[in-house]
């Protein structure tokens, strides 16, 4: 474990570093951009949103031509306008990332006492070790080790991985000044398909995902052609599998085992957020340049780029803070404790109306000045309920970054019903499990005691949204939703290894 760092022990001076935050979108959303602004206004010297394909004529936007996978690369397609701030450090943060609002400028050099030429990822470690335990790998080794390949590769010369990167000591070298793990050597054993030990995450329990539609697809396996695809692309992989292991033999003589050519570890969904020492720009933004021509994965290069470049680089664990907020969301109150950084993912676009935003600020600039947000009053200005954890659940499966499963047929939602009374009603947004095989979903929805309203969700379709009445005057609201029928994603999937009994899936609940 890293040990935790003072602050008078990490920086030359006392002075406050001057901070340009970055806000980077993996998809052109131009309708965020105002409320990201006010969210973000006056918290750091600059700011500047990196938008994808969107040409803008607002000076603080900058285009970029980067896919998702190698987001980190617009760094590269910005550096014209980087290279001129002023500032001790750059803040690359995802547009889907809502940064504790007391974090500003003032605070960054208490919560990052970092070196001048120190970097920040909230979390690395070693990739796995077996090609089979990851699903990333089967995009990831190809073009590493392949970059000519017509199907894998961008068409770079294998030589110049190795010119246009840093070396290999130099990477182990970062890895090894900042206390982190990494991975030289991956097994690659075309056995590992059928090995019961691999992990839930692994590739071959997901082919179509990772051959053709991506991990946030929506397929419906019980579909006949779809379990074609499925039969189809599981035999792809394993033939990938197979022709690594065989090309690892003819050129190196390694067999099973390949040496990579550089060290590798993986933040995962924490490249959302990181650091970079403002002398570490130009060549970060060189060599990232060079991966994301390769179309080497951002979750992977970035950690690897950083301990390369910089002194030393930081974690949420090395530095005491909390970001488990990327993991499960936390209500906003919970910002009041300012070790707590961030939740991830935040979906800006699902706060739509002018009242909502407006609310929303209102409650921002609240926790900045470290007061925290009156659920009445969030309720009566249209903030959505369980945005300040005025909301009380029961008979639910823990929270997922889309929502939340019912864990049984019966399962209610306490609410805390808005100041300005009078008759009102809530827009219950839903998902149902339906599919070819179970082509209908039933149930019903109430409040308290009164009738039950039925529901009826069939496929193609899979979302609904309910409305239902409410008398704010009665006190808080029970809201109640029944299932007729529950499923397990096995059942529908054989090779899912979720066995949970799942009801109606929970979107969101807003006043209207």
């Amino acid at each position: 474990m890293r040990e935790a760092v003072e602050a008078d022990k990490r920086r030359a001076s006392d002075a406050t570093p001057r901070i340009c935050a970055c806000v980077l979108m993996n998809h052109p959303y131009p309708g965020n951009l105002p409320l990201l602004r006010q969210v973000y206004a006056g918290r750091f010297s600059e700011l500047l949103f990196l938008i994808p394909f969107e040409r803008s004529d607002d000076p603080d936007v900058i285009t970029t031509y980067r896919g998702s996978y190698v987001h980190a690369g617009y760094v590269t397609d910005a550096l014209p306008r980087l290279r001129t701030i002023d500032c001790d450090y750059f803040l690359f943060v995802h547009d889907d990332v809502l940064l504790n609002p007391q974090f500003d400028e003032s605070s960054f050099a208490n919560l990052f006492p970092l070196g001048a030429d120190d970097g920040f990822i909230p979390f690395a470690e070693r990739t796995p070790t077996k090609l089979g335990d990851w699903e990333w790998y089967y995009s990831f080794l190809p073009k590493l080790l392949y970059p000519k390949s017509l199907m894998f590769g961008t068409g770079i010369e294998p030589g110049n991985l190795l010119r246009y990167l840093p070396s290999r000591d130099e990477i182990r070298a970062g890895f090894e000044r900042s206390g982190a793990p990494f991975t030289e050597r991956v097994e690659v054993d075309i056995r590992q398909a059928d090995d019961p030990t691999s992990r839930a995450g692994s590739a071959e329990r997901k082919p179509s995902a990772v051959m053709l539609d991506g991990l946030a697809a929506q397929i419906d396996h019980s579909s006949p052609t779809q379990r074609t695809v499925t039969r189809a692309a599981g035999e792809a992989l394993r033939s990938v599998t197979a022709m690594l292991a065989a090309a690892n033999d003819r050129d190196n003589g390694g067999g099973d085992v390949i040496d990579l050519p550089i060290p590798l570890a993986v933040s995962g969904f924490f490249t959302d957020c990181f650091v970079l020492p403002r002398s570490k720009l130009e060549p970060f933004a060189h060599h990232m340049g060079f991966a994301g021509a390769a179309g080497l994965f951002v979750e992977i290069i970035v950690p690897v780029l950083l301990h390369a470049l910089c002194e030393r680089v930081h974690t949420a664990e090395s530095l005491v803070l909390d970001f488990r907020g990327f993991q499960k969301r936390y209500p906003l109150n919970d910002f009041l404790d300012r070790r707590k950084m961030a939740i991830h993912p935040f979906k800006f676009s699902t706060i739509r109306s002018q009242t909502q935003q407006a609310a929303f600020i209102e409650a921002i600039l609240s926790l900045r000045n470290g007061q925290p947000i009156d659920p009445q009053r969030a309720a009566a200005i249209g903030l959505p309920p369980g945005f300040v954890d005025d909301a009380t659940y029961v008979g639910w499966h823990p929270i997922e970054p889309w929502g939340r499963w019912t864990a049984g047929h019966h399962a209610t939602i306490t609410l805390r019903p808005p100041q300005s009374g009078g008759s009102r009603r809530l827009k219950v947004s839903v998902v149902a499990p339906v599919n070819a095989a179970f082509p209908r979903f039933t149930g019903t929805i109430s409040i308290g005691s009164g009738p039950a309203q039925p529901y009826s969700i069939a496929h193609p379709k899979s979302q609904a949204v309910l409305i239902v009445d409410v008398d704010p005057a009665e006190g808080p609201i029970l809201l109640k939703l029944m299932s007729t029928h529950l499923f397990r994603p096995r059942d529908v999937d054989p090779q899912s290894l979720d066995n949970r009994q799942l009801g109606i899936g929970l979107r969101a609940v807003e006043w209207i």
